[in-house]
């Protein structure tokens, strides 16, 4: 290994930290990656690329390896440079999948593997076996749509009423109306108090299930943090108190935040925000929140987390689970309802069940909405939790004891300036991200190959579906 060009490989910055919505910020966004994965993603790329350029025989990158160089060609000043760095113009070549290649390519790819090996030790399986960041939580896609389904149980209720029409009349005429209010009300209540602690256990199976290198594991602080309080300015506060501490900044009179110094930065967020310290006239802490909050560099997570609750909840697992809270809570409904028709078609009195009805229905729905939007943040909230409070993380990481305790943990004059500069803060989605480059890669895992200007031929490569290859000497 030659250990001084690997040193500039992994130390070259793909982009600035104080990009408004720079490379690393784009790849996130455009994939729904986590900071974390990003980071690895971007690691295990210039891993590929030193092989690239040291190698003399062909070598082929991953998807998700692959995604990343996509990105980086895009950006032309940062792919130059980077190359310069390598020593060698690495040329990337899409495959043309001809099917007299598959050998050459096959050959590529146990290359690449056989070197990674020797070079930097066995590759890391959720970003070289893997074709995106999800496939590591083991969750196959539901056949059918949630709306088939749903409406297929409406149906078969509708179906059912003059069938049970007979057998019910039979069943209701022996059943006071108190009593029936009475059970119907117990029942409910049963059934989500049960439905509520299965869902929970459901959900931590699908934590509990994935590899052990998932990106499910190894979330950030701040994103947990947004998870929790599905805030974007509880990262930017935490980030305050960071530079505060460091003494980057200081508090001042009126809510305002002096700038000591920039020298000493540990991340992107300090660094951004450092540079907006510098740009903004107003230095007042009530005002910077909102000019902060709806940055790409924080909006992002909110990407992030939709984009993990929109691929669970498409996935079988939780259609299982969703469609099983459906037929029971609309089995409640129709007894109900059944109680409404009866009751009328014997002249009893049915406003009272009919309001508990209403009643049922409206939380019924409340209940099934809160299970698809927040049920799987609940549950990997709880996860993070009892991992954080039984570990050592929250010792030595500050931003986690942060996400256990709150405001808690920040800094006693920053902690003051947060409680009595309490302004509202409009809250932020994601589709308030507005980049200033409207030029982006393609975000698929296409099959490419790479090249040397320095090299004779140039192949690719594309096992399973996989990427392409790069020539060497």
């Amino acid at each position: 290994m030659n250990k001084g060009l690997w040193k500039k490989v992994e130390e070259y910055q793909l982009d600035k930290w104080t990009d408004e919505y720079g490379f690393i910020l784009r790849i996130a966004k455009e994939n729904k990656w986590t900071k974390n994965f990003t980071t690895q993603a971007i690691l295990e790329y210039k891993k590929f690329m030193y092989l690239a350029a040291t190698s003399d025989k062909m070598v082929s990158p991953s998807d998700i390896v692959d995604i990343v160089w996509h990105e980086h060609l895009v950006f032309t000043k940062s792919y130059r440079k980077f190359c310069l760095i390598l020593g060698k113009t690495i040329e990337h070549i899409p495959s043309t999948h001809n099917r007299e290649e598959y050998d050459m390519f096959k050959q590529a790819k146990e290359h690449t593997t056989l070197i990674y090996n020797q070079v930097f030790g066995e590759q890391p399986k959720e970003i070289w076996e893997y074709q995106s960041m999800y496939d590591s939580l083991h969750l196959p896609k539901t056949k059918y749509k949630m709306s088939t389904k749903l409406l297929i149980g409406i149906f078969v209720s509708l179906a059912a009423i003059p069938l049970l029409h007979y057998p019910l009349t039979l069943i209701y005429s022996n059943i006071s109306s108190s009593a029936f209010l009475f059970g119907l009300t117990v029942i409910f209540i049963g059934v989500i108090a049960f439905l509520n602690e299965y869902n929970k256990s459901v959900l931590h199976d699908i934590i509990r299930n994935s590899s052990e290198n998932s990106f499910i594991h190894n979330l950030h602080p701040y994103e947990m943090m947004y998870l929790k309080n599905k805030n974007v300015k509880d990262g930017i506060i935490g980030t305050f108190n960071e530079l505060i501490e460091q003494h980057n900044i200081k508090t001042g009179p009126n809510y305002t935040l002096e700038l000591i110094q920039d020298t000493y930065i540990k991340n992107r967020e300090q660094a951004y925000i450092l540079r907006k310290l510098k740009q903004f006239k107003t230095r007042k802490f009530t005002e910077l929140i909102p000019k902060l909050i709806g940055r790409p560099l924080f909006t992002n997570q909110v990407t992030t987390i939709q984009g993990i609750n929109k691929y669970i909840n498409r996935s079988a697992k939780f259609n299982k689970l969703f469609i099983t809270n459906y037929a029971i809570l609309l089995s409640i409904v129709f007894f109900a309802f059944m109680r409404i028709i009866i009751g009328s078609e014997r002249h009893k009195p049915v406003l009272f069940i009919t309001i508990l009805t209403l009643v049922i229905v409206i939380s019924s729905l409340f209940f099934l909405q809160r299970l698809a939007s927040e049920g799987i943040h609940k549950a990997i909230t709880k996860y993070y939790t009892k991992r954080v409070k039984f570990s050592k993380l929250k010792e030595d990481n500050w931003q986690w004891s942060y996400f256990l305790t709150g405001n808690a943990a920040l800094g006693a004059s920053l902690t003051t300036m947060v409680i009595l500069a309490n302004a509202p803060i409009p809250h932020i989605s994601s589709n308030s991200n507005n980049s200033s480059n409207s030029c982006s890669s393609d975000g698929s895992s296409s099959n490419s190959s790479c090249g040397s200007s320095n090299s004779s031929s140039c192949g690719s490569s594309c096992g399973g579906g996989g990427c392409g290859g790069c020539g060497g000497d």
